[in-house]
């Protein structure tokens, strides 16, 4: 039999980002109600039809976004969420517990973790929340607590997908064919090519070394700290704040809800909070730390001495190897590390850091990238060559290809961000048709409805103004004035 919509009254209007939850036979909706996560149930008429009704409790959680619910037989429980605003800043930290016939009751009032968007299951009295968001590599964050005592029994991180060394991130990708490289989205299994690779670049004014970010929140690591951006609008980032690192920061990687820093002394270990990001730990070393990878549960480091190995779970360094020092750029494939320190190409076991003979070769600046199907990427003098051996010696293959995306780079909201001199380059994996004539400059178009002094379309200009042209391609240029030869 066809369905019947029904009008069910009774929830106040102003109930915001609301829930359904059920539990059992019982229907209840949670929402923000002025400052509180407020609870009502849905429920059947003796008469017919159904009815909302308020259920009230002494003590109830804040109002937040991203509910994180899970319901069983023994009640609700709801553990952390952002702020009200839409950010996506992780800032709650609490774990809550719903009865009907008894309303909220606080299981942990801070977890000392901020728990944005997770992932709840429980096993008879034990929650486990593990994190969904930036899930980098083969880790993801996780708790356990014990849901009579609200005690954390367990902590760490868990593995979630394959291997994460090959990509930055889940849906940026980087391939290579007989002859082009190139960044794109990863779709049905392929590497898609961004619609527009160039679509914009923000200028920062100053040399960004690497990016990375969670949510729309873009860390951009420069000589001196980490610059915090909002790209809600994927063109014109917002600069939030500046966090002062003792410099060069050259790179960083977010792993779970830490943020790993390599500073000009070390590697600083960072949390992100509502207010920016603190400080957690420092981990000294020979100096400056230059490239983080992530390796399973360890990130692999490279510093002015060499490699060092640091566990994810312990965050202490857990294994080192003198390389000659210097290392600039690494990767890992299929449990070798490939890097270059001061001296040239290297090779290493990622397991026992062995050396592998590797015939010399020296490059300028270079940079290491691994490609979906694992082939290596190198570029250098503004080139990008696909490095192979024959045998112990390294083969250079060039490619066409921006060398730009060869670096890690950070994708939010199908665009793509990457490190370039002063700023950072902005690609687009789909873009909306220019529409000429609205007055809006759009991707693809020279102009929209604007004029401009001709002088500075051409030098050959002394004078006028030209507009845009029709098709939004151009500008006309007939009432520009041209020097004739005589005195100027």
């Amino acid at each position: 039999a066809a369905g019947v919509f029904e009008e069910v009254g009774g929830l106040p209007e102003d109930v915001e980002n609301m829930t359904f939850i059920e539990q059992g036979d019982n229907i209840f909706i949670a929402g923000n109600y002025g400052s509180y996560i407020e609870m009502f149930e849905i429920s059947q008429n003796p008469s017919g039809g159904h009815s909302v009704t308020h259920i009230d409790s002494g003590i109830k959680p804040s109002s937040r976004t991203l509910f994180n619910i899970y319901s069983d037989e023994t009640g609700i429980y709801l553990a952390g969420g952002g702020n009200t605003d839409g950010q996506t800043i992780e800032v709650k930290r609490d774990v809550w517990k719903f009865e009907k016939e008894t309303g909220w009751q606080t299981i942990k009032g801070d977890t000392g973790k901020d728990l944005f968007k997770l992932m709840i299951r429980k096993t008879e009295n034990i929650l486990l929340l593990v994190s969904q968001t930036g899930l980098n590599g083969n880790n993801a964050a996780y708790i356990t607590l014990d849901v009579n005592t609200g005690e954390i029994l367990e902590e760490g991180f868990v593995a979630v997908k394959g291997p994460g060394y090959y990509a930055a991130n889940e849906n940026l990708c980087k391939y290579t064919d007989a002859n082009v490289f190139w960044s794109g989205f990863e779709s049905a299994g392929y590497c898609s090519r961004f619609i527009a690779p160039d679509y914009g670049y923000f200028n920062a004014g100053i040399k960004i070394n690497a990016v990375d970010g969670v949510g729309k929140y873009l860390f951009a690591a420069h000589n001196s700290g980490i610059r915090i951006y909002d790209i809600s609008d994927p063109v014109s980032p917002e600069y939030k704040s500046n966090f002062v690192l003792y410099g060069p920061v050259k790179d960083l990687i977010v792993t779970g809800e830490l943020i790993f820093a390599a500073t000009g002394n070390g590697i600083s270990i960072l949390r992100l909070t509502h207010s920016g990001l603190v400080l957690k730990k420092h981990i000294a070393s020979y100096g400056d730390s230059a490239v983080i990878k992530q390796f399973g549960d360890y990130l692999i480091i490279g510093d002015g001495q060499g490699l060092k190995k640091l566990s994810l779970s312990t965050l202490e360094i857990t294994q080192s190897v003198n390389t000659s020092g210097d290392v600039s750029t690494l990767v890992i494939v299929d449990g070798i590390i490939h890097l270059y320190d001061w001296a040239g190409l290297k090779r290493y076991n990622v397991d026992s850091f062995q050396r592998i003979t590797t015939s010399s070769s020296y490059r300028n600046n270079p940079k290491l990238a691994v490609t979906e199907d694992k082939k290596i990427i190198v570029s250098y003098g503004g080139k990008v060559y696909q490095l192979t051996y024959n045998g112990n010696t390294p083969v250079y293959t060039e490619k066409s290809g921006d060398p730009a995306e060869v670096q890690k780079g950070y994708a939010f909201n199908s665009y793509a961000y990457f490190p370039k001199g002063n700023g950072i380059k902005i690609s687009a994996g789909s873009i909306a048709l220019p529409v000429c004539g609205n007055g809006i400059k759009e991707y693809g178009e020279t102009c929209d409805g604007d004029t401009v002094p001709c002088t500075t379309l051409g030098s050959n200009y002394t004078g006028g103004y030209a507009t845009c042209n029709s098709a939004c391609s151009g500008y006309n240029t007939v009432n520009c004035q041209v020097c004739d030869g005589w005195g100027c």
